[in-house]
């Protein structure tokens, strides 16, 4: 009796971990009917586990029987040196070496694959594997070889066909350990479409957990904000949750709003790059000391903050909540002090499973077209994401988590959708943060489901919200503009996490077409203002452009992911010409009013207005509106810029917009000095010994582009007679390392103003000429319309540049014709008027509307 309750009780000792982990990594038995049913994929789990220690257990025999062989039967200088060097990997610990080995991975295109898991494992075996073959081989007498090579066996078919044989109790010992320590380890979990069983059983609930220990990993690098390198104020207790936890190799990749994990350029995030005072280093700066507290101030009094606090009657649009959220995520780039407090407002608002909304509880999901409930939790969780990244997990994280989890467990199985996309984008960044796979899997639905139809018909037609057509057989964006580009910013976020090339390959021929055909010159996109939409191809009238801000920044977002996803110029190319023209024309100089709309020409001056907009139009820009998303999303885009401007590429660091700036990343830390866009000279300055390629981007406009490397002298490699000054085109530019610290790169741009003329299938825009220099576009701009500029015509003759105070303004000649004085508009062909000649000044588009009451107009008729 004692002989079984002893095996009783060993049995219970053995088991028992096993059952514990199971139970605390899932919490409760339910959750693994919530995994089956949000989809997890333990099939294809068990099938990447399967291949993984297939591929592991063959590499590390082939490797080590070979080398064990080798290292028993041949002699070579430096062979015990060798073998002990080898050995000793044993004693280092195994995460000591796992991140450099994935650098290298990322160096030969193998990381997170299946492919560059194994080839890890099968590294981490070959020590132990190799000491097993060898004495396995030394064990065996010569004679066996040196009578079978007397019997004319050669080397490799002795080696084959008896040594192998003789040697088979060590190779199944080394096969065995190789198979559990591949199929157990949790450790190294690749990308989550090649995870493996172990881990998502592992795992489970407990995943938002494990990004927290990686997130909190990561504030401990140099310069994080509230990191400073110290310990976590708070334990987390979960066990089994950080078996989850990806290896994130930069954790620059992390302080970002778009943190795609397979993409051609990785971005570098906030920690990694650092705006310096210049055009746009001095619109952040005034965008997190003014911008942000105008938008909350403004949303106190118009009473939206107060809708989370319970106060009645609730005020704003059905859509109003998602302002306060674009404000929280802006302040969660910004650092901004004031984000606790208001968080704290938000969540007193949120039930109990997870829900908030301050207009909907009560009357949940009952109008998908216009209710705007997902489109708000979409906001809501960019915020989170942007708070987790930049500090930890707190009370704003812990809301997002839950009112994501309400949006999976309501939505996962229904086929129900919402009208105005963002949601997609959210819950795959949701995803990128905290490697919960339903999150991904949701957005993925929500982005098939768009177009069968998944909405009922409205007025405008389908069209409208992208309801029409399924996303991979629409040929270019239609309908309302910012609900096309957040739903392609979303499946580009799908397409690249998932690895859907044909989905990624859609999205960019539409943005192909759409900015052939549908795109003003400024960048903006949408031109018919009943519904904010595009128009159809070539319907690009100047008076009636619509314009909107937010429209221009989801098309930002959406050329940075495909610029990411691709490593094509062009994408980086409308970007920048968009954030120019557009998102700089969006706010004003103070910071404190903003254009809804952005014509390319206004007719009447505008009247001053110092409270609420009630209309979107208008030719001054307004302190708010009744729909206020342009002041929030601006708010939110320059308070994340830095991470838009550079990524790493090949071990290197990729410019893509030229701006004063800092940069490290890898074994690179650069200075870039510019006085872009007013001139066209840039320097890049290598501040530290280090190696790696150095690419910037060459703009599409500057054809006569020349770049210079500036190596830094010394006595052994003393300076040329001058720099080699090389033409480069337009695209990326690369000079390669290594690197002194002083050396030096220079890009010299054309900066001469240029006259650009419309295709001529532009109805509106035939006979007319608009002046660009540089990335910007220039407009006339009259005060209180004098001269007037309705009755202008330009001499195209090159542009005469005036410089005030760093800024460049242009003057080009012009006839006023006399106005008609007919009763009728129309009549027979005749010569046209000279008029009488003028000066006609030319300001920045993105600074027309600074001085008061004015007409403006981007194009000038030359005929």
């Amino acid at each position: 009796m004692s002989r079984y309750l002893t095996l009783s009780a060993l049995a219970v000792l053995f088991l028992f971990p096993l059952v514990w982990s199971g139970y605390v990594s899932l919490e409760e038995p339910s959750n693994y009917l919530e995994m089956a049913r949000f989809g997890e994929g333990i099939d294809t789990y068990a099938t990447n586990s399967l291949l993984v220690a297939v591929m592991t257990v063959g590499g590390t025999l082939i490797v080590s029987a070979l080398g064990g062989y080798g290292f028993a039967r041949f002699d070579f200088p430096g062979k015990n040196l060798l073998f002990l060097a080898t050995l000793a990997i044993l004693m280092v610990p195994y995460a000591t070496i796992l991140i450099p080995l994935y650098v290298l991975l990322g160096y030969l295109g193998l990381q997170n694959s299946l492919v560059g898991l194994s080839l890890v494992f099968v590294m981490f075996q070959l020590p132990f594997a190799l000491f097993m073959m060898r004495n396995a081989f030394e064990a065996l007498p010569r004679e066996l070889e040196e009578a079978a090579l007397v019997d004319g066996c050669g080397t490799f078919r002795a080696f084959w066909r008896i040594l192998l044989h003789a040697v088979r109790p060590a190779l199944i010992t080394v096969g065995l350990f190789a198979f559990l320590a591949s199929w157990n380890d949790f450790f190294a979990p690749p990308h989550p479409a090649q995870r493996r069983i172990v881990l998502h059983a592992a795992g489970g609930r407990g995943q938002h957990d494990a990004a927290l220990v990686r997130r909190d990993r990561l504030r401990h690098a140099p310069g994080r904000s509230h990191g400073h390198g110290l310990p976590l104020p708070h334990p987390l207790h979960r066990s089994a949750a950080p078996l989850r936890a990806r290896i994130h190799v930069r954790s620059s990749a992390w302080l970002i709003p778009s943190c795609p994990h397979r993409v051609s350029c990785p971005p570098l995030g906030l920690d990694s790059v650092r705006v310096l005072p210049g055009f746009w280093g001095d619109r952040i700066v005034l965008n997190n000391e003014v911008t942000i507290a105008h938008c909350q101030e403004w949303e106190e009094r118009e009473g939206w903050i107060g809708n989370f606090r319970g106060e009645r009657p609730r005020r704003g649009r059905e859509f109003s909540d998602s302002e306060i959220y674009k404000l929280l995520e802006a302040m969660a780039w910004a650092d901004h002090p004031g984000l606790p407090a208001l968080a704290e407002v938000v969540a007193q608002a949120q039930e109990g499973d997870g829900y908030l909304n301050t207009r909907w509880s009560g009357s949940r999901y009952t109008d998908f077209e216009w209710g705007h409930e997902l489109y708000c939790y979409g906001h809501l969780i960019q915020a989170g994401v942007a708070r987790l990244r930049m500090h930890g997990e707190d009370q704003l994280t812990q809301v997002v988590t839950r009112a994501a989890d309400h949006v999976c467990r309501r939505f996962m199985d229904t086929d129900e959708t919402c009208g105005h996309p963002v949601i997609e984008m959210a819950l795959v960044e949701l995803y990128r943060a905290t490697g919960t796979e339903r999150y991904l899997e949701m957005a993925r639905r929500f982005v098939e489901r768009r177009g069968l139809p998944a909405l009922a018909d409205i007025p405008f037609g389908r069209g409208y919200y992208q309801d029409d057509l399924p996303v991979r057989q629409a040929q270019v964006f239609r309908g309302h503009v910012v609900r096309a580009l957040y739903l392609a910013s979303g499946v580009v976020d799908v397409a690249v996490e998932t690895g859907d090339q044909e989905l990624l390959k859609a999205v960019e021929s539409q943005w192909e077409r759409t900015v052939a055909r549908r795109t003003y010159l400024t960048g903006g996109m949408g031109s018919r203002h009943a519904d904010e939409s595009y128009g159809e191809d070539w319907e690009l009238p100047p008076d009636r452009a619509y314009n909107e801000t937010c429209a221009s920044i989801a098309s930002i977002m959406l050329s940075h992911r495909l610029l990411l996803a691709t490593g094509d110029a062009r994408y980086a190319d409308l970007a920048e010409r968009t954030m120019y023209n557009m998102l700089a024309t969006g706010v004003a100089l103070d910071g404190k009013s903003f254009f809804y709309v952005n014509p390319l020409q206004v007719r009447v001056p505008a009247t001053p207005l110092d409270g609420v907009n009630h209309a979107a139009e208008g030719g001054l820009r307004s302190p708010w509106f009744d729909v206020s998303c342009c002041p929030n999303n601006i708010a939110r885009t320059l308070a994340s810029l830095p991470a838009y401007v550079a990524a790493a590429r090949d071990g290197g660091v990729l410019i893509h917009h030229l701006t004063p700036a800092e940069i490290r990343s890898g074994r690179l830390a650069l200075r870039v000095e510019t006085g872009y866009p007013w001139q066209g000279s840039v320097s890049v300055r290598v501040l530290e010994d280090g190696e790696g390629r150095i690419g910037l981007r060459v703009p599409a406009w500057a054809t006569d582009a020349t770049l210079a490397h500036v190596p830094v002298s010394s006595p052994d490699a003393p300076l040329p007679d001058g720099p080699l000054i090389r033409p480069v085109n337009p695209g990326y530019a690369y000079v390669e390392g290594p690197w002194r610290a002083g050396d030096e790169i220079r890009l010299e741009l054309p900066m001469r103003p240029r006259w650009t003329v419309p295709d001529r299938r532009i109805d509106a825009l035939r006979g007319s000429a608009a002046v660009e220099r540089g990335p910007l576009v220039y407009c006339a701009e009259s005060v209180a319309d004098e001269p007037p500029l309705a009755g202008v015509t330009a001499l195209v003759d090159p542009p005469v540049e005036h410089e005030t105070d760093g800024v460049v303004e242009l003057e080009v000649g012009a006839r006023l014709a006399s106005g008609g004085n007919g009763s009728w508009p129309y009549g027979a062909a005749r010569p046209p008027e000279e008029g009488a000649g003028v000066r006609l000044r030319l300001v920045p588009y993105h600074r027309w509307g600074n001085r008061g009451p004015a007409t403006m107009r981007v194009w000038l008729p030359t005929i």
